[in-house]
């Protein structure tokens, strides 16, 4: 998605003005510095009375509406407008010039209630327009956010197969996301971002390429 659209769903979403122009300025400044762009707007700055959560990554826009608890969990104000950028993940990574994979979460293992010492389970569906094709060396990346999260948490799981048909689900498990080095993240609500990369060589990585649009879920960290 490109940056122009990106700029319509916030001028037709965000009614207060004051709060509509720093959002657009700060997707002008992902834009040049290539950096993620994450927003929050309370329900008193939208137009429809929701609270949303936006992040752009340079080509895609992801929009979540934040429930009222959820809002609570956070510390979402009402007239408040939470703004963020930081570096994109695996920054060698290019976006791939062919058509983008659509990937979707269909489940989470436990994800209301899950326990970060223990590892991250689920389902995605993977729709590949361009059905002749095989892709090699396919990995799914995991990014963790909250508001108050202030370090950049990341995990990624490698596919055993590649992916040769049109439609395939992807059962990922990730490693947990608490740990000996990692032992505390606050409880409650965390969104969890998923890409699909590809690379020649992982190891390296080398021709590392994101290769679907970025899904979402959420789940409940006890």
């Amino acid at each position: 998605m490109s940056l122009s659209l990106a700029k319509f769903w916030v001028n037709a979403t965000v009614g207060e003005s004051a709060a509509r122009n720093d959002a657009l300025r700060l997707l002008d400044q992902a834009a040049a510095e290539g950096c993620v762009a994450t927003l929050i707007a309370g329900p008193r700055l939208v137009k429809n009375g929701k609270c949303f959560l936006a992040r752009w990554d340079g080509r895609g826009l992801v929009v979540r509406e934040l429930s009222k608890t959820q809002q609570q969990d956070w510390s979402i104000e009402p007239r408040s407008l939470f703004r963020q950028l930081k570096p994109v993940g695996l920054p060698q990574a290019k976006f791939s010039s062919e058509p983008l994979v659509s990937l979707t979460v269909s489940h989470v293992q436990r994800a209301d209630e899950h326990d970060g010492w223990t590892p991250l389970s689920g389902t995605c569906v993977v729709e590949n327009t361009a059905a002749h094709s095989v892709i090699l060396n396919v990995a799914l990346r995991a990014e963790y956010f909250r508001p108050d999260l202030h370090r950049q948490v990341t995990h990624t799981w490698y596919a055993r197969d590649d992916l040769h048909s049109c439609s395939a689900m992807l059962q990922f498990q990730f490693s947990p996301l608490l740990s000996d080095n990692n032992p505390h993240i606050y409880p409650g609500t965390l969104v969890v971002f998923f890409q699909l990369f590809t690379a020649e060589d992982w190891s390296k990585p080398v021709g590392c390429r994101r290769i679907s649009n970025v899904a979402d879920t959420i789940i409940r960290l006890r």
